[in-house]
């Protein structure tokens, strides 16, 4: 009995660690990320849509509205040409629909506050949950005096694609 109680436990606190990994955690000093930051590639495409302009990455593709809506200006999603799975919804909103939409992952998941992610001026503040096996983040910055919603899947702020299409975003008057 004494074993399979050590193994739970064990299992439990490699479960733990994971999420944590997966999620950062860590102190509330905002990360400064110029040696996570990939410059762009040469055939990397900044792309607007609405009010929206952002770096698409080589290997990416840029999906115009918000999901089951095309036409919508108000977001867009970057996405994986290679794995539709790992994907980043932009969002221009106000800050009500945020803080309900961090609500909703929190409700609906274990979400953790992320520690703030610094993107040169821009300073990115939400939370992190795993969708299955895959890290899931909402966070959100104001840009140009507008908010930003990102809501990702698959990605991992340390490869430097995620900092890159986060460092681009700005808001175009329109």
């Amino acid at each position: 009995m004494k074993t399979a109680t050590r193994i739970l436990a064990l299992i439990l606190m490699l479960a733990l660690c994971f999420t944590f990994a997966a999620c950062g955690g860590g102190s509330d000093e905002p990360t400064a990320t110029p040696e996570d930051f990939v410059p762009p590639d040469p055939q990397d495409e900044t792309l607007t849509w609405g009010n929206i302009s952002v770096l698409v990455p080589k290997g990416f593709e840029l999906s115009y509205g918000l999901p089951g809506d095309g036409t919508d200006k108000s977001g867009c999603i970057v996405m994986d040409s290679h794995d539709l799975r790992r994907y980043c919804i932009v969002q221009i909103t106000d800050k009500d629909t945020i803080d309900n939409e961090i609500a909703i992952a929190v409700d609906e998941s274990e979400a953790v506050d992320i520690e703030p992610y610094v993107t040169g001026q821009k300073t990115w503040t939400g939370v992190c949950y795993m969708d299955g096996e895959d890290p899931a983040y909402r966070i959100f910055s104001e840009v140009d005096g507008h908010y930003f919603l990102i809501k990702s899947l698959k990605f991992d702020f340390n490869d430097g694609v995620m900092g890159k299409i986060l460092e681009s975003l700005t808001y175009v008057e329109g």
